[in-house]
Protein backbone atom coordinates (compact mmCIF):
# COMPACT_ATOMS: atom_id res chain seq x y z
CA UNK A 1 0.00 0.00 0.00
CA UNK A 2 1.27 3.41 -0.89
CA UNK A 3 2.27 5.91 1.79
CA UNK A 4 -0.32 8.41 0.57
CA UNK A 5 -3.13 5.85 0.93
CA UNK A 6 -1.94 4.84 4.42
CA UNK A 7 -1.99 8.48 5.48
CA UNK A 8 -5.50 8.91 4.03
CA UNK A 9 -6.82 5.84 5.88
CA UNK A 10 -5.12 6.93 9.12
CA UNK A 11 -6.80 10.35 8.90
CA UNK A 12 -10.24 8.87 8.26
CA UNK A 13 -9.98 6.31 11.05
CA UNK A 14 -8.35 8.63 13.59
CA UNK A 15 -11.69 9.22 15.34
CA UNK A 16 -11.85 5.55 16.35
CA UNK A 17 -9.89 4.10 19.25
CA UNK A 18 -7.45 1.28 18.65
CA UNK A 19 -9.68 -1.33 20.38
CA UNK A 20 -12.55 -0.33 18.06
CA UNK A 21 -10.32 -0.84 15.03
CA UNK A 22 -9.33 -4.26 16.37
CA UNK A 23 -13.06 -5.08 16.68
CA UNK A 24 -13.51 -4.00 13.07
CA UNK A 25 -10.80 -6.39 11.94
CA UNK A 26 -12.25 -9.25 13.99
CA UNK A 27 -15.75 -8.66 12.60
CA UNK A 28 -14.46 -8.27 9.06
CA UNK A 29 -12.54 -11.52 9.31
CA UNK A 30 -15.56 -13.35 10.67
CA UNK A 31 -17.86 -11.99 7.95
CA UNK A 32 -15.34 -12.87 5.26
CA UNK A 33 -14.81 -16.39 6.65
CA UNK A 34 -18.57 -17.04 6.88
CA UNK A 35 -19.29 -15.40 3.48
CA UNK A 36 -21.68 -12.86 4.97
CA UNK A 37 -21.91 -9.71 2.86
CA UNK A 38 -21.95 -6.36 4.62
CA UNK A 39 -25.35 -5.59 3.07
CA UNK A 40 -26.84 -8.60 4.91
CA UNK A 41 -25.37 -7.32 8.16
CA UNK A 42 -27.03 -3.96 7.51
CA UNK A 43 -30.36 -5.72 6.91
CA UNK A 44 -29.89 -7.79 10.07
CA UNK A 45 -29.20 -4.69 12.16
CA UNK A 46 -32.16 -2.88 10.64
CA UNK A 47 -34.55 -5.76 11.39
CA UNK A 48 -33.12 -6.07 14.91
CA UNK A 49 -33.72 -2.36 15.54
CA UNK A 50 -37.27 -2.65 14.17
CA UNK A 51 -37.92 -5.58 16.52
CA UNK A 52 -36.56 -3.60 19.47
CA UNK A 53 -38.80 -0.66 18.56
CA UNK A 54 -41.82 -2.97 18.29
CA UNK A 55 -41.03 -4.42 21.71
CA UNK A 56 -40.69 -0.92 23.17
CA UNK A 57 -44.05 0.16 21.73
CA UNK A 58 -45.79 -2.98 23.04
CA UNK A 59 -44.16 -2.55 26.46
CA UNK A 60 -45.33 1.10 26.56
CA UNK A 61 -48.90 0.08 25.65
CA UNK A 62 -48.92 -2.60 28.35
CA UNK A 63 -47.62 -0.14 30.95
CA UNK A 64 -50.15 2.52 29.91
CA UNK A 65 -52.97 -0.01 30.20
CA UNK A 66 -51.74 -1.09 33.64
CA UNK A 67 -51.49 2.54 34.74
CA UNK A 68 -54.97 3.27 33.37
CA UNK A 69 -56.41 0.25 35.19
CA UNK A 70 -54.63 1.17 38.42
CA UNK A 71 -55.74 4.81 38.29
CA UNK A 72 -59.33 3.77 37.58
CA UNK A 73 -59.62 1.14 40.33
CA UNK A 74 -57.33 2.23 43.15
CA UNK A 75 -58.22 4.24 46.24
CA UNK A 76 -58.19 8.02 46.01
CA UNK A 77 -56.22 10.29 48.29
CA UNK A 78 -58.54 11.76 50.92
CA UNK A 79 -56.63 15.05 50.74
CA UNK A 80 -56.21 15.72 47.00
CA UNK A 81 -58.39 13.00 45.40
CA UNK A 82 -55.59 11.70 43.16
CA UNK A 83 -54.99 7.93 42.75
CA UNK A 84 -52.93 6.49 45.60
CA UNK A 85 -49.84 4.34 45.16
CA UNK A 86 -49.38 1.16 47.13
CA UNK A 87 -46.24 -0.69 48.09
CA UNK A 88 -45.24 -3.56 50.34
CA UNK A 89 -43.12 -2.97 53.42
CA UNK A 90 -40.26 -5.43 53.45
CA UNK A 91 -38.96 -4.69 56.96
CA UNK A 92 -40.35 -7.34 59.33
CA UNK A 93 -41.98 -6.47 62.61
CA UNK A 94 -39.31 -5.33 65.03
CA UNK A 95 -37.13 -2.32 65.66
CA UNK A 96 -37.54 -0.90 62.13
CA UNK A 97 -41.26 -1.71 61.92
CA UNK A 98 -42.62 -1.57 65.48
CA UNK A 99 -46.27 -2.12 64.50
CA UNK A 100 -45.55 -4.83 61.94
CA UNK A 101 -47.19 -3.01 59.03
CA UNK A 102 -47.18 -4.90 55.74
CA UNK A 103 -48.04 -2.16 53.23
CA UNK A 104 -48.17 1.57 52.66
CA UNK A 105 -50.73 3.64 50.78
CA UNK A 106 -49.22 6.97 49.75
CA UNK A 107 -49.90 9.93 47.48
CA UNK A 108 -47.29 10.86 44.90
CA UNK A 109 -48.61 14.32 44.20
CA UNK A 110 -45.92 16.94 44.76
CA UNK A 111 -47.84 19.05 47.28
CA UNK A 112 -49.54 16.18 49.11
CA UNK A 113 -47.95 14.08 51.83
CA UNK A 114 -50.70 11.57 52.60
CA UNK A 115 -49.48 8.20 53.93
CA UNK A 116 -51.42 5.36 55.48
CA UNK A 117 -49.77 2.24 56.84
CA UNK A 118 -51.79 -0.97 56.74
CA UNK A 119 -51.76 -4.69 57.46
CA UNK A 120 -53.27 -5.59 54.08
CA UNK A 121 -51.76 -8.30 51.87
CA UNK A 122 -50.00 -6.64 48.94
CA UNK A 123 -50.73 -9.40 46.40
CA UNK A 124 -54.42 -9.53 47.27
CA UNK A 125 -54.86 -5.76 46.99
CA UNK A 126 -52.90 -5.57 43.74
CA UNK A 127 -54.87 -8.45 42.20
CA UNK A 128 -58.17 -6.87 43.26
CA UNK A 129 -57.26 -3.47 41.78
CA UNK A 130 -55.85 -4.88 38.54
CA UNK A 131 -58.79 -7.23 38.08
CA UNK A 132 -56.82 -10.44 38.01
Amino acid sequence: MKEKRIKEIREKLAVFSFPRLQELLTLSSLLEKESIPLEEVREFISSYLELQETRRVVFEKINKEKERKWNKNTRRCPLCKMPLSFRPITVPKGKGNVNGYTCLWYCQEENCNFEEYTYEDFKEVYTKIMGG
